[in-house]
């Protein structure tokens, strides 16, 4: 119970972008600097490819502007690899198959909101987004390897 407590207390904040851009800069304090943010974030996506060049097609890669500006492609390409029938229901966000509300800090949604991918425009700095860009190009092209088409 303890857990949902303090997800309930983190949620019921409410959305602004300055409660967004200070969670951002608390995850930077929490870990030091941008660059052991982006360090962490190229550790898990260096870890996913690992992953796939040792296991093949048991492992998918799926990138996240794909799974919410795409999603009916990836579900159907998911589906079919793992032998399910595709069903509109894997569309949209749903908990053993009941329509639930998505958790954020934005506004939720019971459907996917294709406006996740830019909401970093809202929140970070021209020379902060050219920093992680800089940062993070050479691992994040290693998985537009796995853009789905």
């Amino acid at each position: 119970m303890q857990q949902v407590d303090g997800l309930k207390s983190r949620y019921s904040k409410g959305f602004s972008f300055e409660n967004c851009h200070n969670q951002f800069r608390i995850a930077i304090e929490k870990r030091g600097s941008l660059e052991n943010v982006i360090d962490l974030w190229k550790e898990s996506a260096k870890a996913s490819l690992n992953a796939k060049n040792k296991y093949g097609d048991k492992i998918i890669i799926v990138l996240f502007e794909d799974i919410v500006q795409k999603t009916e492609l990836v579900m159907n390409f998911i589906s079919e690899i793992v032998g399910i029938k595709f069903n509109e229901i894997l569309t949209s966000p749903t908990f053993n198959s009941i329509p639930i509300a998505s958790n954020s800090e934005y506004n939720s949604s019971n459907v996917v909101d294709e406006e996740v991918v830019s909401r970093y425009k809202k929140i970070l700095d021209n020379n902060t987004i050219d920093e992680i860009i800089s940062m993070t190009h050479s691992v994040y092209n290693e998985c537009l390897e796995f853009e789905i088409k």
